[in-house]
């Protein structure tokens, strides 16, 4: 009729009703229509602020659209959204996800490009069916969603203006019973990942535009992330060579890319012995940690940084920082058998037994035991330089192995 504007403002119309008014005085009347206030929510990311994200994180969108009930007067009959797809991200890797409005819910299948079905479970809610289209519109560079309402009996456009898919939202829904679904409101969901060329501080941006009925777009808000491309790094710092007891403390340093987000946590990768690194711990939030291994063995030790968007140090394939003794070669219990021995340290951090049996001992071998030396029958030593057995706490340094001796023999002599 002329007129009517998108607040329910009056408009003119050249309508002459016959006794009401005199010829040629407007009449004027409201416009029904749906009125949207809608809104965009991306990856909250780490940082409240500025929402960083890794360049190889799927990023999840929502966009939320509502028939405002503080100036809507008519239920939506056709919702469309489009949103431009910012040159940062990658529009191939768009993926749809679920959607719904009101009471009504659906699943999209997973990896879904293109999407169109007709909704007929609305019918006796809503008095219409619902068709949905969705996609991605490559030549416009754009993901777009289509809502149409469709008259049941017609399978045409609803010709009753107050016959709609998104009624006007429903006002008694309020902070005290907001779990239940809002009649006159909905959503779409769905996911893309940003352009691998990004480097640290790149962003990334999404906005909206929702177009009710023949209103006009409607523009959200702006969703922006800032991009955390590259891992951080970490080294091991120099190890002794030996440590007492059955631990060791480790430390390392670690650093993210200039302008990352900052290192999050390391996970400590650990030989023993040779053999395969494993992870022995993960998420340790600090540059040092004490390690505990079996006396005797040797350790080789590595960590891999992850910073505080998910990004993951490159894995190694060695360890850093040199290798360390435990106990300085205590074993937990040594007993010794009929070879001959190299030159060296032979401690034992329990009991050091023989039995009938014939060691022998090159230049410069000592034995060290913790709690007992235990000699069985004819236990004989041929002796080349010293030996040495001495009862003490392990691990004392090799070099001042304590005192306490219980036997002693030099000078090449065979000792039972």
């Amino acid at each position: 009729c002329g007129g009517g504007d998108d607040r329910g403002g009056f408009g003119c119309a050249l309508l002459v009703l016959a006794g009401a008014k005199p010829p040629g005085d407007p009449f004027g009347f409201p416009r029904v229509h749906a009125v949207d206030p809608n809104l965009i929510a991306g990856p909250v990311g780490y940082d409240s602020i500025e929402h960083w994200v890794s360049v190889h994180d799927t990023l999840g969108y929502t966009i939320y659209f509502e028939n405002d009930p503080d100036f809507a007067t008519a239920p939506a009959q056709v919702v469309r959204i489009d949103l431009p797809v910012d040159s940062n991200l990658n529009i191939y890797s768009v993926r749809l996800g679920n959607y719904g409005f009101g009471q009504f819910n659906y699943t999209v299948p997973e990896n879904t490009t293109f999407y169109q079905q007709r909704l007929t479970d609305t019918e006796d809610s809503l008095g219409v069916h619902v068709d949905v289209t969705a996609g991605i519109d490559v030549v416009n560079n754009k993901v777009f969603w289509l809502f149409e309402s469709i008259d049941p009996a017609t399978g045409l456009p609803p010709e009753d203006a107050l016959v709609g898919f998104l009624p006007v939202n429903d006002t008694s829904v309020n902070i005290y019973n907001d779990t239940l679904p809002k009649r006159g409101e909905g959503y779409v969901l769905f996911t893309i990942i940003p352009q691998e060329t990004l480097v640290t501080g790149d962003s990334v941006r999404a906005q909206a535009s929702i177009i009710f009925d023949i209103n006009a777009p409607l523009e959200t808000n702006i969703w922006q992330n800032m991009i955390d491309a590259f891992p951080p790094t970490s080294l091991m710092n120099t190890l002794p060579a030996s440590a007492p007891g059955n631990s060791v403390t480790l430390t390392w340093s670690g650093t993210d890319d200039p302008g990352g987000t900052g290192v999050a946590f390391y996970d400590l990768f650990v030989s023993k012995d040779g053999a395969p690194f494993m992870l022995h711990a993960s998420e340790i939030d600090s540059t040092a940690y004490l390690f505990s291994g079996a006396p005797g063995s040797t350790y080789e030790f590595y960590t891999l940084a992850t910073d505080n968007v998910g990004n993951r140090e490159e894995e190694k394939t060695a360890g850093e920082g040199g290798e360390v003794l435990l106990g300085d070669g205590c074993v937990t219990n040594l007993t010794l058998s009929g070879v001959t021995l190299s030159s060296g340290n032979y401690r034992s951090a329990g009991q050091l037994t023989a039995n009938n049996i014939t060691i022998t001992a090159p230049l410069d071998v000592k034995f060290y035991s913790d709690t007992a030396i235990l000699i069985q029958n004819n236990f004989s030593v041929e002796l080349g330089a010293e030996f040495e057995a001495i009862i003490e706490v392990c691990p004392p340094s090799f070099g001042n192995p304590g005192s306490g001796g219980l036997f002693k023999r030099k000078n090449g002599k065979k000792r039972k």
